[in-house]
């Protein structure tokens, strides 16, 4: 019944983070600009989630901590980028929110320690750094 709860909530605050983003690509850029926003957002989001799939399995091995079944480990970890990324994107100085929310989330929704979700955290960011690079090189390498 717990785990039930979680994924409704993982739901709601993945919907609640992406209308938020898609609020504010809109909101900041006008229209036009604001839906190529949009599908920035929901490409990164897409890319984060199979980062965070892959930072936890390797978290899993390392430190020896389950995720989940994979289906509610996917939605939580989606919920978990989506809901800090928008808290981080509209609140003015919202990184430090951001972290706290994106660290809570993942200690109530994984069961972990502080110590897991910081070597969790410090996997996730490196393979995020490489997705924020691939993203960036991407468009250059296109034109060549």
């Amino acid at each position: 019944m717990l785990e039930e709860n979680e994924d409704k909530v993982s739901l709601g605050l993945l919907v609640i983070g992406s209308v938020i983003l898609c609020w504010a690509g809109v909101s900041s850029s006008g229209v036009e600009d604001g839906l190529i926003i949009i599908l920035v957002y929901g490409l990164y989001t897409l890319l984060s989630v199979v980062a965070g799939v892959a930072a936890a399995f390797i978290t899993a091995a390392i430190m020896k901590v389950s995720f989940g079944v994979i289906g509610s480990a996917v939605l939580r970890l989606a919920a978990t980028i989506v809901f800090s990324t928008a808290i981080a994107e509209t609140i003015p100085f919202g990184g430090l929110l951001s972290l706290i929310t994106y660290f809570g989330l993942l200690m109530w929704f994984f069961e972990l320690e502080l110590f897991e979700v910081i070597i969790f955290a410090v996997i996730l960011s490196i393979m995020r750094l490489v997705v924020s690079f691939a993203l960036a090189v991407m468009p250059v390498s296109m034109m060549a």
